[in-house]
């Protein structure tokens, strides 16, 4: 359990919290971190997202998984504003409400595996920095058209997102595959370069 400490930890820019048990000292414990560059609060039936984390300007990396974690359009938006983050993990929480990441230009990992979301993340073809998505375990049944069929000018840009998302492990229609397969065998022909550097583990 933690203390309810007020002090002043505005000079320490990591803290990692693995079954915490979190309580309303959790939260006072956490307001006084506010210099914090890594957050990593894990396992500890965080249910709620800590008012605390609003307060955190300078989160490069906030990992939040297996909390079972609900977000509402208030805590999403709390979410959204951190426009510092370069990783967001939030894998095994039953989410419900995603936040807008479209406001994180230097965002390069995004964990959203096991979130139970079903609909794609429409600002995803906004985050060419991307260097890993992963959407695995989820209800997601089909993929946005703009990412399996794009316009010839979209299609370097999109194919440089989609060799970086993890898809498997949902309830794809049989066959559904097949739309990945023709979507790379274009690629192939329009891009060699960038298809001779793709994963196809991924999408």
């Amino acid at each position: 359990k933690l203390p309810a400490l007020t002090a002043d930890f505005s000079h320490v820019r990591s803290l990692e919290l693995d079954l915490a048990a979190w309580s309303t000292e959790a939260e006072t414990f956490l307001n006084g971190f506010t210099g914090l560059e890594t957050l990593v609060i894990s396992r500890s039936a965080l249910k709620e997202l800590p008012p605390a984390i609003g307060k955190m300007p300078n989160l490069k990396v906030l990992d939040l998984r297996a909390n079972g974690l609900r977000l509402d359009a208030a805590s999403a938006g709390t979410l959204s504003a951190l426009n510092r983050l370069e990783s967001l993990v939030l894998a095994k929480n039953p989410l419900g409400t995603l936040p807008d990441c479209a406001s994180m230009p230097g965002l390069r990992k995004l964990d959203l595996s096991e979130t139970g979301i079903a609909d794609w993340p429409q600002w995803l073809d906004k985050l060419t920095q991307l260097d890993l998505v992963d959407l695995r375990s989820n209800q997601i049944k089909e993929v946005p058209s703009a990412y399996l069929n794009p316009t010839d000018a979209r299609l370097e840009a999109i194919a440089g997102i989609n060799r970086h998302i993890l898809l498997e492990h949902n309830p794809f229609p049989e066959g559904y595959w097949k739309h990945f397969e023709r979507f790379w065998q274009r690629v192939e022909r329009n891009h060699p370069d960038l298809a001779a550097t793709v994963n196809h583990d991924l999408f």
